[in-house]
């Protein structure tokens, strides 16, 4: 009886699999292979999984459309790579370019070499990794695959960075950055950090500062946590190298509170001993030393509990001994008792062959049924998608509009600006504002608009054409009818005073 439902099981299994083509094929849009090998891994994370899918989806794509194969094969392969063996994957992908790329395809070769260039690289060795990467844009240069040779511009300039030649980065990524420019934009966030973290190596603080600013403001609109906590620790740590220890321990600080929100241990532990460097820099030496005293408790934390799962392992296979011995033990009583339930287990199995066809009719009318509720079910889902729809464009028209008041006309430098005027401005009213606000930006009306006017505040500051005018005078400038609250906003909002930030910047 075993045998046969699990023999229906693997095959019922097999069957789902192969139905799920990835979305990336369908239409005639683009293929970009790092989303489709990224598909694989948010889709199915455990990378033997990724490894079996892909090769079904591989069989079903080859008997029609050949680029299709050859790019689902190549984000297989850039998979294989991750499991640790050079080798196999490198003899893979020569066997599928000696076998289903045409020399005359050059966006396939490109990715061919951009595969290549990749296992070069996660296996550290980035200068043989540089040829591929090379060969790859020459073949994108001939083609109209902008996001291709983007991406390659990229990868070479981290083969660079990671040989310690920033300045080859630099190159490489301004290269990157002209195709961006031009409306490339795919691969915009890591080109961005790339370029501040080369400027970072480099020494030109005030530049990686710039991009990191950037991200941070991205990551925040964007609500991704764990790029978000990245930037800011990146940010602080370029405050710090460039010795403005107030504004390091201000998003140093920032960095720990998000990191221990949201369980990001790694960014954590970095945060800590930053801070602990920068208030031993600032010769505040008990809050260095307290804060040094926190990485080491982290420390041992993670140390007991890397200890305790070592335990869990060794208690696991001790367990696994002795299940194999009792099985053995079993195995040999059975044997001692087979003449004697023969007759047991042949009727066994006719019971069981009785069972199995009772549940396959049981499971070919609950399929029915099935089928009727899912009908049902998508029918009232699309009653509810088409209302949120109606109701999304709505919200969305109104945040279009609210971005384009606050980024084009600058509408909060009005000092008499208030929820209710700028509503009425916008066509809404207060209340339904006040919540399409709350929902895109989370934050509170006025929150917003005092980091749009201290935003506007630190370029005025460092502006040689305001150079002229006091602090008051920018406050007003802003929006701020007093100076008292100016400080306030200012000092909240960047960890540190108008007249210092003017100094140091």
């Amino acid at each position: 009886m075993r045998s046969i439902v699990i023999l229906i099981f693997l095959c019922s299994f097999s069957l789902g699999f192969s139905q799920k083509i990835p979305p990336l094929f369908k239409g005639n849009k683009d293929i970009v292979l790092g989303e489709l090998r990224d598909y694989y891994l948010n889709t199915y994370q455990n990378l033997n999984t990724c490894d079996s899918i892909a090769q079904i989806v591989s069989s079903k794509l080859k008997k029609g459309n050949t680029e299709h194969y050859v790019f689902n094969e190549l984000a297989r392969i850039q998979i294989l790579s991750l499991k640790g063996n050079k080798v196999h994957p490198l003899e893979q992908l020569d066997l599928l370019n000696k076998n289903h790329i045409d020399g005359n395809n050059l966006i396939l070769k490109g990715y061919y070499y951009n595969v290549y260039g990749s296992i070069l690289y996660h296996f550290e060795k980035p200068k043989q990794a540089q040829e591929k990467y090379k060969k790859a844009i020459e073949s994108f240069l001939q083609t109209k695959d902008s996001s291709g040779l983007k991406g390659n511009l990229i990868n070479l300039g981290n083969t660079f960075l990671d040989l310690k030649k920033s300045d080859s980065a630099i190159y490489y990524y301004s290269e990157a950055l002209k195709l961006e420019e031009k409306g490339v934009h795919i691969f915009s966030e890591t080109l961005k950090s790339n370029i501040a973290q080369a400027y970072l190596r480099n020494g030109k603080l005030d530049a990686a500062k710039y991009y990191y600013r950037n991200l941070v403001f991205t990551f925040k609109e964007e609500q991704n946590s764990y790029k978000l906590v990245n930037a800011l620790l990146n940010l602080g740590i370029t405050f710090q190298k460039n010795n403005e220890i107030d504004s390091a321990i201000f998003y140093l600080q920032k960095t720990k509170s998000l990191a221990a929100k949201f369980n990001l241990s790694g960014a954590l532990k970095k945060s800590l001993v930053q801070l602990a460097k920068a208030y031993q820099t600032d010769k505040q030496y008990k809050q260095s030393l307290l804060y040094f005293f926190s990485y080491d408790s982290l420390l041992a934390i993670q140390h007991q509990a890397s200890l305790e799962q070592k335990i869990g392992e060794i208690n696991l296979f001790h367990q696994k001994q002795i299940y194999e011995a009792e099985q053995k033990l079993n195995a040999e009583k059975i044997k001692t008792q087979k003449k004697t339930n023969q007759y047991l287990l042949i009727t066994s199995c006719l019971i069981s062959l009785i069972l199995v066809l009772v549940i396959l009719s049981y499971l070919k009318i609950k399929q029915k049924n099935k089928t009727l509720i899912q009908s049902t079910i998508a029918k009232v889902k699309q009653d509810e998608r088409s209302f949120n729809s109606n109701q999304y464009e709505i919200d969305k028209v109104l945040i279009e509009k609210l971005l384009k008041a606050l980024k084009e006309d600058k509408i909060y430098l009005d000092s008499k600006l208030s929820l209710e005027k700028l509503a009425k401005k916008l066509g809404s009213n207060r209340t339904y504002l006040s919540k399409a606000i709350n929902n895109y930006f989370k934050l509170p009306f006025n929150e917003l608009i005092n980091q749009y006017r201290i935003d506007e505040a630190c370029v005025l500051l460092t502006s040689k054409e305001y150079s002229n005018y006091s602090i008051e005078g920018i406050a007003q400038t802003v929006g701020y009818n007093n100076l008292s609250s100016f400080n306030t906003a200012f000092k909240r909002l960047t960890g540190t005073t108008p007249s210092r930030f003017k100094t140091n910047t």
